[in-house]
């Protein structure tokens, strides 16, 4: 069932996997290198900062990038991480560091001619689905679709795709019971969506309203994404604190925007080759459970947003103006605040 329904709801349907990454040497300095600015400014401060050091390693030298693209990469922007708190990601899970150096001889999927889309497939009802898992009954709601396209098409810069929503019945995956919740394996849906990856698609990421499990000794997972094979899945399933009782149905309504957009910008991030960001709070940090999703910024921090412009060649510039304007136009005030301040230090 699974193989003529994709047929129909994706065209141009390619079975091809991506090489997996290779192996990550150590990042290596290079002599008369241009530092970020918050290193150039602090150079005559004769008290160390491991902290900082590290960091102006992982970025990596600056030199022969244009001067706005280098105040875009200025560490002194970005909130650097302290230690990690009890029963966060960082404290339950550790994980090698990755630097742009890393990233760069991990050889990430390039952009190709007609390969530069990035698609979204929904499985079930957006932006409203009744989900039985077991003996929980919830109305999961969710943005809605148009917005989400738009979303991920002003973070990334590329084109984006909707397919067609799909039953999550027409796909034969394993399951779990776990606290009253019926429970769907992540790592078989990515593995479902292999053969489904359209050739037109630089990554695909599959959309759900069911709980997920990633690891059998976790809870629950909020997504899951696979670089190598350009897929990843992420759920709705815990995103709606009113349900929860935590707020109400309409102050929950911009709660929900705030998650999704994180979740989805971490997970598509994940497909760029994008590993979890321990140098500054960044959309790329581990996430725990929704009090660190709710804490996680919605931004890229520097050595991350380095690693992505690699891979698109954007202008950052162009990319904060177009971010600016969407959270404008959602009200989401806070974020907008956040980028025309960027905005304003790119300029000069």
């Amino acid at each position: 069932m699974l193989a003529t329904t994709l047929g129909l709801a994706l065209a141009g349907c390619g079975g091809a996997r991506s090489r997996p990454a290779s192996a990550s040497p150590a990042g290596s300095s290079a002599p008369a290198v241009v530092r970020s600015p918050e290193v150039a400014a602090r150079q005559a401060d004769p008290s160390p900062d491991p902290s900082l050091e590290r960091r102006d390693a992982a970025l990596g030298p600056l030199v022969g990038l244009p001067a706005r693209t280098r105040r875009a990469l200025d560490l002194a922007a970005f909130e650097p991480l302290g230690d990690p708190p009890p029963g966060s990601w960082r404290d339950r899970v550790h994980e090698p560091s990755q630097s742009f150096a890393d990233f760069v001889a991990a050889s990430p999927n390039a952009l190709e001619p007609g390969r530069r889309t990035l698609v979204l497939l929904p499985l079930g009802s957006f932006p409203t689905e009744v989900v039985i898992d077991g003996s929980m009954v919830a109305a999961v709601r969710t943005p809605e679709l148009y917005e989400l396209r738009g979303f991920v098409r002003s973070y990334f810069g590329l084109p984006v795709d909707v397919v067609t929503p799909m039953p999550i019945s027409d796909v034969e995956l394993p399951t779990r019971e776990h606290e009253g919740r019926r429970q769907y394996s992540a790592l078989a849906l990515v593995d479902a969506f292999v053969p489904a990856l359209p050739e037109h698609a630089y990554s695909m990421t599959v959309l759900i309203n069911h709980d997920l499990f990633v690891a059998p000794e976790r809870d629950y997972g909020f997504g899951y994404a696979t670089h190598a094979e350009r897929l990843a899945v992420m759920s709705f399933a815990r995103l709606d604190p009113h349900a929860q009782g935590a707020l109400q149905a309409f102050e929950a309504e911009e709660r929900i925007r705030q998650r999704a957009y994180k979740l989805l910008a971490h997970e598509v991030g994940h497909t760029f080759g994008l590993h979890h960001c321990d140098h500054h709070a960044c959309i790329m940090n581990g996430m725990a459970d929704e009090l660190e999703l709710d804490q996680t910024p919605l931004h890229l921090c520097a050595i991350c947003l380095r690693k992505l412009l690699h891979v698109t060649g954007a202008d950052p510039q162009a990319r904060y103006e177009a971010l600016a304007g969407w959270y404008e136009e959602f009200s989401l005030d806070d974020e907008a605040r956040w980028v025309r301040g960027r905005l304003a230090e790119i300029e000069g």
